[in-house]
């Protein structure tokens, strides 16, 4: 048992993000009044040297609780019997250069009013030793660069504002580029040297050229609504998410605009290259919907857009009306058809020069090189697809079909150092007897081989939704 002072000299110096136990405690607690805890294991982060995984177990709220989260440190060979040691309301960015510890922002429990969201680092051998790293924000990015030498954040300032701050490892990062007023941040990260990082930004289409912060119109970046429909190539980065449909456009009588072509896009997403040291931002290519950036050579990822507009001739009968009501002939409606697909380029390269991935229409959400610069990785969280992707040859092996539902983020999915496997996010379903039962957790995968390994688990029996109507039953993974 810690003793009152300690807990209390904890609690002043480091709220919320100091106290360490060996998985199952608390379960273990919980399971004797009988309750059973629920947790997803997500994000996971590979040490430099290969032999540790730090992950966040994302816990809901249980018997009156709030929510909260940990962060768990597991060796890269473990097994379900492995116990991970976890530190409470701390979620793993990144490890170390020299793998001694694990850097993680301080994440408070929703609800609470105390916080000190800065960077701390975990020791890896005395994970109880939590010390103080760097004072930030709130950012929702940390990356080191490819010589680990600098280090990148991404801090969301307010609603209309973002920060990219770039800094040396040992020093205080400073604002490198902001976006806001009328600019959406998308997307951030390193370029193959450590002298500069590239940012997604979306921007006004008529306001590109215009000094950061002038004035805009704001009813003119915000087009009416228009039916949208995917292609059978669509990419999943929205996942399942088939658009706004034809029932924002049905306001009032229910008729009006239904005959009128989509407007004209009014923002685009552009792709700059920045120079750490604030002297040079270069435009590389617009028209881009997420990027991966390798990490050994200038090469770029790209996942573009193709919008077509569709015109479909609608009537009373295909609105659910009945015939004979004098409105058949309705005349024309139109709907987006878009269609995902990946190119590969060189920064350098015009986009007339980009390289399209035949038949790689493919779900990149999250998409990530590996550290040897041959494979990206992805994953198709409504598909429950991993896969590890070949751009310069091409060829897409399916790593996994049983990749978690409930783990979105870009960072579910990472490699190890050499290359070789990943380890992500999983969901298995398992049948005992007449019992079933869903399983979440890490699962590491050698893709030259195929071996699998279950690194954590959380099983739990598997109770179906009730259905919501006669023809809508359920399943299972």
């Amino acid at each position: 048992m810690r003793s009152t002072l300690v807990l209390a000299l904890l609690a002043l110096l480091a709220p919320l993000a100091v106290l360490a136990q060996q998985d199952g405690e608390y379960e273990a607690a919980l399971a004797k009044v009988g309750i059973v805890q629920q947790f997803t294991d997500v994000n996971p982060v590979w040490s430099p040297d290969g032999k540790w995984i730090a992950f966040t177990r994302t816990v809901p709220p249980n018997a009156g609780k709030l929510p909260y989260i940990r962060a768990g440190i597991v060796p890269a060979d473990a097994t379900v019997d492995t116990k991970p040691v976890f530190v409470y309301n701390m979620e793993p960015v990144a490890w170390l250069p020299d793998s001694s510890g694990v850097i993680a922002f301080n994440r408070a429990p929703q609800g609470s009013k105390t916080i000190v969201p800065d960077l701390w680092v975990i020791d890896r051998q005395d994970p109880k030793k939590v010390t103080f790293f760097m004072h930030v924000g709130n950012p929702n990015l940390f990356q080191y660069s490819p010589d680990r030498e600098k280090i990148m954040l991404v801090e969301p300032r307010g609603a209309n504002m973002t920060e990219v701050l770039v800094g040396s490892k040992d020093g205080e990062p400073r604002t490198l580029y902001a976006v806001r007023d009328n600019e959406k941040f998308i997307q951030a990260g390193w370029t193959d040297k450590s002298d500069a990082v590239w940012v997604i930004v979306e921007v006004p289409i008529a306001v590109e050229t215009m000094a950061v912060g002038t004035p805009i119109a704001a009813e003119a970046l915000v087009p009416p609504p228009v039916s949208v429909m995917r292609s059978s190539e669509e990419s999943m980065m929205e996942g399942s998410d088939m658009g706004p449909g034809m029932e924002p456009g049905m306001e009032g009588s229910g008729m009006e605009g239904m005959n009128q072509p989509p407007p004209e896009p009014t923002t685009k997403k552009v792709l700059y290259m920045l120079a750490t040291d604030g002297s040079s931002k270069r435009k590389i290519a617009e028209g881009v919907e997420f990027a991966a950036w390798s990490p050994t050579e200038p090469l770029i990822l790209m996942q573009r857009r193709d919008i077509k507009v569709v015109k479909v001739e609608t009537t009373m009968m295909d609105m659910g009306g009945s015939g004979g009501s004098g409105m058949e002939g309705m005349g024309p409606s139109y709907q987006q058809v878009i269609t995902d697909y990946m190119v590969l380029r060189k920064p350098d390269d015009s986009q007339a020069q980009e390289k399209k991935l035949a038949g790689q229409a493919l779900a990149v959400s999250g998409g990530r090189w590996s550290p040897t610069g041959v494979l990206v990785s992805g994953q198709a969280p409504a598909e429950r697809h991993v896969f590890a992707l070949n751009p310069k040859s091409g060829p897409v092996l399916e790593v996994a079909q049983d990749f978690d539902t409930e783990a979105k983020d870009l960072r579910s999915v990472c490699w190890s150092p050499d290359g070789t496997k990943l380890v992500y996010s999983g969901l298995l379903g398992k049948a005992r007897g007449a019992d079933r039962y869903i399983t979440h957790g890490l699962l590491v995968r050698d893709v030259q081989t195929g071996e699998q390994r279950m690194l954590t688990e959380n099983t739990n029996k598997y109770e179906p939704p009730k259905p919501t109507s006669m023809y809508q039953g359920s399943s299972m993974p």
